[in-house]
């Protein structure tokens, strides 16, 4: 079975930046890679310009998410994981970057430091009521509320 694909056109604004590629036809993300070198020290954010732009069709938004393998093998963290780029966003793509570690990192042009994910976004029509607990479902609790940590 192939999978939908939309078109979203893109804009190199960077010397250096590449197209964004998916490492393997299934993968849900594709790569994004550095245009420049960077370096981030011990504990410090940064923000960093990815070199693109995108024209995202109407109904869909862009996540910039992590990259499991960098975040198991470093101390880089994406804070606002997973970012949302909004169809009418039209400026280059920046990725908050927080090294939670104690040493530098360091990373080349051209490492893939985080993925972009592109998903449809139907629109909800947020509807006041006056007791949301008429609507089936009957969850409720709160934070934890799954009760995976009750000893029953």
């Amino acid at each position: 079975m192939s999978r939908k694909a939309e078109i979203v056109h893109i804009e190199l604004c960077h010397k250096d930046a590449q197209v964004p590629k998916y490492s393997d036809k299934e993968d849900a993300g594709a790569d994004i890679a550095l245009c420049e070198d960077i370096e981030i020290r011990g504990g410090e954010v940064k923000l960093v310009g990815l070199g693109i732009k995108v024209a995202i069709p109407k109904g869909y938004e862009i996540q910039i998410r992590p990259r499991s393998g960098l975040s198991y093998k470093t101390k880089l963290r994406i804070p606002n994981s997973p970012a949302t780029i909004d169809t009418n966003f039209r400026d280059e793509l920046k990725i908050i970057l927080h090294n939670i570690g104690k040493n530098t990192l360091k990373f080349k042009k051209g490492d893939r430091i985080a993925q972009l994910v592109l998903n449809e976004v139907p629109k909800a029509v947020y509807t006041p009521i006056d007791d949301v607990q008429e609507i089936k479902g009957d969850r409720g609790g709160g934070i934890g509320s799954t009760k995976l940590n009750s000893s029953n």
